[in-house]
């Protein structure tokens, strides 16, 4: 009888020890073939898992990592508030994320951003599965974290969701990275969880508990570009995007927890791309609404007054996220409105187009798409109140001259798919003053 006892604790030895070896040498192959010493969620969630508590949660993609100053929210909200956003933050992540957030802390409120251009990103099994991999390689080992893979990876791409080293295999063979590598993770800065500088020039760099500076800004009034056109459709909205909205709304009801969708300010010229926005509001609402939850309500704050935020482009990096500038006012700005300071009424318009209809008419820039034939390009002036101005538009190209459109009404224009060069556009306005831009191609 001993010898047996003996026979198969030797075997559960063995096999323990072999299962331990497996992991710690995937652990070593991750180790040398992953160069993470410049990611931000490598911070953030080192830093999350070491808070005393947080009693507000901000959530999202990268608007919301942008976008929450936390130094300044701390400050004014006077209380220990966190941004866990991250890059193409998809919603069933974010639902992760924020079942590990109460489970960890005594959580008071969370405000989850539901940015219109991260909504429509699919969620299915098997896709997006990288801004995924972002966060769940740093969250600690759970049941919920092993279910959310399994369900995430869809079939083919359990190795890359378990084990971290598969998906960068062919690193651990080049001896000069893995040595550049080792170099890095060497460093004091690594390994006391400093953030190492270099993103974006320098102007870019972690400022603590989720949150990123970046101090490149756009010229005022320069937002005069191309976007490739966008069509706004919320036919794009997955039903399990919105079955995961419930579950949230479900989820904060039954722990007690203060849940507040929002959408951090985008440009105006971003904005106004989308058209009928308004209609996206609606939809989020009404999902709200749905759930039968009185505790839950949707904030946009695309809708505040000039007053309160001016149309420049000088808050932000590009066309959809805030700088360090713009940040710190908008964190301001959300504070005075959290805390009372602003009312509703004082800092929001009822709708986007009531917003654009009290505003000073303004040209935005261009957007365009190559025709079928691939012969030419066609092209939409982005603008408030393009009733109240006419247009007309030349384009230079090797050293002619063309006139694309007469000075006229009307947002439309078309451009030969072989030309390059600058597009100058006239914008003439109802008052008689004139303004020009140019746009190159």
């Amino acid at each position: 009888m001993i010898v047996k006892v003996r026979k198969l604790l030797r075997k559960i030895l063995a096999i323990t020890f072999i299962i331990a070896f497996f992991i710690a040498s995937w652990f070593g192959l991750r180790y040398i073939s992953v160069d993470d010493s410049s990611s931000y969620t490598r911070l953030t969630m080192h830093e999350f898992y070491n808070q005393e508590n947080i009693d507000i949660l901000f959530m999202g993609a990268s608007h919301c990592y942008r976008g929450f100053d936390t130094n300044v929210t701390d400050e004014m909200l006077g209380c220990n508030t966190f941004n866990l956003g991250s890059s193409s933050q998809l919603l069933d992540t974010t639902y992760l994320l924020m079942r590990e957030a109460v489970e960890t802390y005594d959580i008071d409120h969370i405000y989850v951003d539901l940015s219109y251009n991260v909504s429509k990103e699919s969620i299915k099994r098997g896709e997006n599965l990288t801004s995924a991999y972002i966060i769940t390689d740093y969250m600690r080992p759970s049941l919920k974290k092993i279910a959310f893979l399994l369900n995430k990876s869809g079939e083919g791409n359990y190795s890359n969701s378990f084990l971290a080293a598969r998906r960068n295999w062919q690193n651990i063979f080049d001896l000069r990275y893995v040595y550049s590598v080792l170099m890095k993770k060497g460093s004091p800065e690594y390994l006391n969880f400093a953030y190492i500088d270099g993103i974006d020039g320098g102007k870019e760099r972690y400022a603590g508990k989720g949150f990123v500076e970046n101090d490149r800004e756009i010229a005022d009034g320069s937002f005069k570009d191309t976007f490739e056109n966008e069509t706004f459709n919320l036919d794009d909205i997955d039903e399990d995007w919105i079955t995961i909205v419930k579950k949230m709304i479900k989820y904060c009801d039954n722990h007690n927890v203060k849940l507040t969708f929002i959408s951090v300010p985008i440009s105006s010229y971003r904005l106004l791309c989308y058209k009928d926005y308004d209609s996206y509001i609606s939809f989020i609402e009404g999902i709200i609404s749905e759930s039968g939850s009185n505790k839950v309500n949707y904030i946009d704050f695309n809708l505040m007054r000039e007053k309160y935020w001016p149309d420049t482009s000088t808050y932000y990096i590009d066309y959809s996220h805030l700088n360090t500038l713009g940040a710190k006012e908008f964190s301001r700005v959300f504070c005075q409105y959290i805390n009372g300071s602003i009312s509703e009424e004082e800092l929001f318009y009822s709708s986007i187009s009531e917003k654009y209809e009290n505003t000073e008419a303004n040209f935005y820039g261009l957007e365009y798409e190559t025709s079928p034939d691939g012969k030419s390009i066609h092209c939409h002036m982005i603008a408030s109140r393009p009733n109240s101005f006419q247009s007309k538009v030349t384009f230079y190209h090797e050293g002619r001259e063309y006139v694309l459109k007469e000075l006229s009404d009307g947002l439309d224009f078309g451009i030969p798919s072989d030309f390059s060069g600058v597009c100058k556009v006239e914008i003439l306005y109802c008052n008689g003053t004139s303004k020009y831009y140019e746009i190159s191609f």
